[in-house]
């Protein structure tokens, strides 16, 4: 990977380890917009704050997430983009709640209501929750990825959301490239055609064919292919030109749906092959053997070689 830090900031998920504590969930206020942002911030200052981030979020992107912090140690700072708290230090501690930028949910930013569209209200959501101050339990020191980006400009961020997140900050991202020494080294993982012009130097898309490679649900797609650029390869690209350069080359590696036959095998046949990958000396991840495993015509769900994997490499020690 490369040799300046990593900052990488992961949307956080409809699901939670728990449930939202009474008060928290935006299907309970009315009002405009900035009034409920007003006293939602409020209900946030008052709540209880019982458990980190990075703990209340499950999900497949999140799993990656941790894998990715764990893997880089020192060189990466993780970051929760919450539709409820705004940017989160992953270790920040918040109370369990209820809020998301999708429209048509209970819990939903946007109000049919809302003068000006959804693009509008998320945007101006994100912004009131960037100008609170945020809990005042919370670690880190920064509200706006801006500010993160004046602090660290060498360093490479990674951002891992869906469009509306990336809609709705889109003013502090482009703040944030602005800010950095080199702007393209603001990555913004997306599909489809970027959602602000202002961006589109940062933007790599993504076809959802690159799944057959790096393997996973399609709703973690982005953070997988964060990992496997900056993990699993001997050096990551440096900026946005060399991640899409990267992820156009790992498109055309994997074959079409259509094309791919691969053969089922038990447990005790899966267990073997990976007995025999990890007394080959060659250090080999969980995920880099399960792609070679479906490379070389067999199949194996993703949870179930992960199991297996994990059994063989216990029994190996």
């Amino acid at each position: 990977m490369s040799a300046a830090g990593v900052q990488a900031f992961v949307a956080c998920t409809s699901r939670k380890r728990h449930l939202p504590v009474p008060g928290l969930q935006l299907r309970d206020l009315n009002g405009p917009l900035m009034q409920r942002a007003a006293e939602w911030t409020s209900r946030l200052e008052s709540a209880r704050r019982t458990i980190a981030a990075l703990d209340l979020y499950t999900g497949n992107s999140w799993f990656v997430a941790r894998d990715l912090r764990d893997t880089l140690g020192n060189d990466c700072l993780l970051w929760a983009l919450s539709a409820g708290f705004g940017l989160l230090g992953a270790d920040d501690d918040i109370a369990p709640y209820g809020a998301t930028l999708a429209r048509g949910h209970a819990d939903s930013v946007v109000r049919r209501t809302d003068p000006g569209g959804a693009s509008r209200a998320t945007r101006t959501w994100w912004g009131a929750l960037c100008d609170w101050h945020g809990p005042s339990s919370q670690t880190s020191c920064h509200r706006k990825i801006a500010s993160v980006a004046a602090k660290h400009p060498a360093d490479l961020f990674v951002v891992c959301a869906g469009r509306s997140y990336v809609d709705a900050m889109a003013d502090d991202l482009a703040r944030a490239a602005s800010r950095l020494a080199v702007p393209e080294r603001l990555i913004i993982f997306g599909s489809g055609v970027c959602p602000d012009d202002r961006l589109r130097r940062s933007w790599v898309r993504v076809h959802s064919r690159v799944r057959l490679a790096v393997g996973g649900a399609l709703n973690s797609l982005f953070v997988r292919i964060a990992r496997y650029a900056l993990v699993e390869r001997d050096s990551s690209p440096a900026d946005a030109f060399g991640m899409q350069a990267m992820v156009d080359q790992l498109a055309a590696s994997v074959e079409r749906p259509s094309d791919i036959r691969r053969d089922r095998s038990s447990d005790e046949q899966i267990a073997d092959w990976i007995a025999g990958e990890l007394q080959s000396g060659e250090r080999i991840s969980k995920s880099a053997a399960l792609r070679k495993l479906r490379r070389g015509g067999r199949a194996c769900e993703q949870s179930r070689f992960g199991r297996l994997f994990d059994d063989v490499q216990a029994s190996l020690r």
